[in-house]
């Protein structure tokens, strides 16, 4: 079922806001002459899709660790995509209309093959349209395996839950093996995205960890205030730190490409851990919530935003006009559709529910 409002939780959705707040401000730098000094700064913005990746995890971690062990596998999967499904392809495939009909209103040619983008397979290709969507790949293709992997493991009770960091190992190896096969040339940044960045088996770090602290929740909630306050301490000192060593482009160094992933994602995890009984004052919160709501929306929709600011760059003025304006705009459409496909394709997957338990 749907959950109220009561029941949010606060911490979660703060994390989420920062996430697309994140992701929204590494594309402002896209748009026409923002100052030099600030654009450095918003270039780190692209490890809020990172953050989404270890809340990700968490969340859906969570709803498959605490299935009954009682209800038939069969049962659990259906239950489980029904509510994954419904959460995330009405939306989706409303965004992809809209990329599919740009030829028809703007008279520019949609870039991909169609098949890949309802499939969800397009991070296994260059992206050169609907870029985003890379990361939508990637939680696609996890709702689809892990359940399966986690219901059958769990019923035969054989792993613990360091098991659940085997994909973060997986993606440094595989970053290496891509890394040196690109020699000498090497991965450029013309490359870095789709053959590092966009393609699932070498991005999982983020998630992996956010299973990992599902698996783990009933020891680290038990933690005390301050132990909970040292952990979000050093989680944000850990994601600062590794902003620090290794810039906003990892791909510049052999050691940068391996561990700024694993190093960030752990960071967010401790910031998860710490930040998970926050509770927030009503008015700061009443803001917190509708931008988590939104967020979804907000990175859909945000890469058509950043090219019609940019077309109107000449018509809306200096740099920081044109950000509250793509903000504005990003944000805007994001609660329209919230309400107009999100809401009720959430009411469509409650009725499906009630009809399966029948």
């Amino acid at each position: 079922m749907t959950k109220t409002p009561d029941e949010r939780e606060h911490g979660l959705d703060l994390l989420r806001a920062s996430a697309i707040l994140l992701v929204l401000f590494y594309h402002s730098a896209d748009l026409p002459t923002p100052p030099e000094a600030i654009a450095e700064v918003l270039r780190f913005g692209w490890m809020g899709v990172d953050l989404f990746f270890v809340l990700s995890g968490f969340l859906i971690g969570r709803q498959v660790f605490a299935t009954p062990a009682g209800v038939p596998a069969t049962s659990k999967l259906r239950t489980f995509w029904i509510k994954r499904w419904f959460r995330t392809l009405p939306l989706y495939y409303v965004v992809l209309l809209a990329y599919f009909a740009k030829p028809f209103v703007f008279h520019v040619p949609f870039k991909g093959e169609a098949w890949r983008f309802l499939t969800f397979t397009q991070n296994f290709a260059p992206l050169t349209d609907f870029i985003p969507s890379w990361s939508l790949c990637v939680e696609e293709q996890f709702y689809l395996g892990f359940p399966i992997v986690a219901f059958v493991l769990l019923a035969r009770q054989r792993v613990g839950a360091w098991f659940w960091l085997v994909p973060l190992v997986a993606s440094v190896v595989f970053r290496y093996v891509v890394w040196a096969g690109a020699q000498p040339e090497g991965v450029t940044y013309e490359t870095w995205g789709d053959k590092i960045l966009w393609v699932t088996y070498t991005h999982l770090d983020g998630i992996s960890v956010g299973v990992f602290l599902a698996a783990t929740e009933r020891s680290w909630s038990r933690w005390s205030a301050g132990a909970r306050g040292l952990a979000a301490f050093g989680g944000l000192a850990l994601w600062i730190g590794a902003c620090a060593l290794f810039g906003s482009y990892p791909a510049r160094t052999l050691v940068g490409t391996h561990a700024m992933f694993p190093a960030i994602s752990a960071g967010f995890g401790l910031l998860l851990v710490g930040l998970r009984r926050l509770v927030l004052p009503r008015p700061i919160y009443l803001v917190v919530k509708q931008i988590a709501l939104w967020s979804y929306g907000a990175y859909l929709w945000h890469s058509l935003m950043v090219r019609s600011m940019d077309r109107l760059s000449a018509h809306l003025g200096s740099w920081p006009v044109l950000v509250a304006c793509f903000f504005g705009a990003t944000l805007g459409l994001a609660c329209l559709t919230y309400w107009l496909v999100e809401r009720p394709g959430l009411r469509l997957r409650d009725r499906v529910l009630r009809r399966a338990s029948r």
